[in-house]
């Protein structure tokens, strides 16, 4: 929704279209678009599995059936469909026949090997002995390890390479990213899973049963205290053709 307003804002006279993925979403984004004079109406089609249309069912949905900008915020925050290789290629290949001459795409996501670390918040917000959070650390180190636990181990150079296999010239930058989280009984309830949990397990199998259920423990009094200082990083990576590359 922000994304759209922006784009209304920045380009009055022009085309602004969206994807979401659900009617829910749609509607949402249609009541507030309804205070709009109809020219100025942005175009919204929901769009359930795949990462963009195809130019036939572009042209379908919109007036146009190519863009100049395609914005894309946290496309895999659901999942993948198939492996992030997989996704960040048919994701590249899908966008290069929606754009025009002269286009671009931009998106940001923010890759699990790059989030915060159990480790960090034990040493930082809940004074844990060095030993706990030096062993807790070691063992994330070797869980977001490049090809141990995929798909919880891509980051931005791997989004880059995708695009730049499909011809687009890229630029890549690193966001840092700090907010005040709550963390709920039920996250840990999941983080801390041996069963469930593919962190948990991993972690668990890697500390004594006595550590992990500490950590455990310790954070647990921890966020009865409210919210804890999350930091993590995202990526935005530019995309053009190859002939429009980005001078860098």
């Amino acid at each position: 929704g922000l994304l759209l307003w922006e784009g209304l804002r920045r380009c009055p006279e022009g085309l602004s279209a969206a994807l979401v993925s659900g009617d829910t979403a749609r509607e949402a984004l249609c009541r507030y678009a309804a205070a709009l004079d109809a020219v100025e109406q942005p175009e919204i089609a929901v769009l359930e599995t795949e990462l963009l249309p195809g130019p036939e069912q572009a042209a379908q949905w919109f007036s146009a059936s190519q863009f100049d900008h395609i914005l894309i915020r946290e496309p895999w925050k659901r999942g993948f469909r198939e492996s992030p290789p997989a996704d960040f290629a048919r994701l590249a290949a899908l966008a290069r026949p929606l754009l025009a001459a002269g286009g671009n795409l931009v998106l940001c996501c923010s890759p699990p090997r790059l989030g915060d670390r159990i480790s960090r918040i034990l040493r930082e917000e809940c004074e844990a002995p060095d030993e706990l959070a030096g062993e807790l650390g070691r063992a994330e180190d070797l869980f977001f390890a490049a090809g141990a636990n995929e798909p919880w181990t891509w980051d931005g150079d791997d989004l880059a390479q995708s695009f730049s296999g499909e011809g687009f010239g890229v630029r890549l930058e690193s966001l840092d990213r700090t907010e005040e989280r709550l963390i709920t009984e039920r996250d840990l309830a999941g983080w801390f899973d041996q069963e469930r949990s593919r962190w948990g397990t991993f972690i668990g199998a890697r500390l004594t049963a006595e550590d992990f259920s500490r950590a455990g423990e310790l954070l647990r009094r921890r966020i009865q205290r409210g919210p804890l200082v999350w930091r993590w990083k995202s990526v935005l990576l530019q995309a053009k053709s190859e002939k429009d590359r980005i001078k860098t």
